[in-house]
């Protein structure tokens, strides 16, 4: 089961993160929405409710990380005041150039799906989830930039 949070690092920087939780570990993956290039992330679970999960590039070289915890109550109050599960995630995430350097986060379960983290789509009937990430980048980079015609032959597809 996939599950798909939405939210922010540092107040700042929005974020989407999309994983699986099976057991103690944790895999998945996340964004920053400015970029849309998914940054692979890998963890585990501790007693049920902290986490400590890595960043990692594109050769598995942890790069940053993620300490927190699922929240038994959410601080936004999205979730109303019912004792929560793994609805919400809290806690800090740093570089780990710069571990001092803690930014905030905050991550909010919006849906869960099947599906893996590589192949977040078969569910829509994709196979190729690259050739999804590439067009929905380049739609959005085109509607920044006011290309019509590319904006109009992606929805043509």
């Amino acid at each position: 089961m996939l599950r798909n949070y939405d939210g922010i690092i540092g107040n700042k920087y929005k974020v989407r993160a999309t994983m699986t939780i099976e057991g103690n570990n944790i895999n998945g993956v996340y964004f920053y929405r400015s970029q849309l290039k998914d940054i692979a992330i890998k963890g585990k679970m501790i007693d049920g409710k902290r986490i400590l999960i890595n960043e990692l590039d594109s050769t598995g070289k942890a790069t940053g990380q993620f300490e927190g915890e699922f929240a038994e109550q959410d601080p936004t109050g999205k979730f109303g005041t019912s004792q929560l599960q793994c609805e919400i995630l809290t806690g800090y995430w740093y570089s780990n150039d710069k571990p001092d350097n803690r930014l905030p986060f905050y991550l909010a379960l919006e849906s869960e799906s099947v599906g893996t983290p590589n192949h977040q789509y078969a569910v829509a009937g994709a196979t190729d989830d690259e050739l999804i990430n590439h067009n929905a980048k380049l739609f959005v980079e085109s509607i920044k930039h006011g290309n019509k015609n590319v904006v109009a032959s992606l929805l043509i597809q």
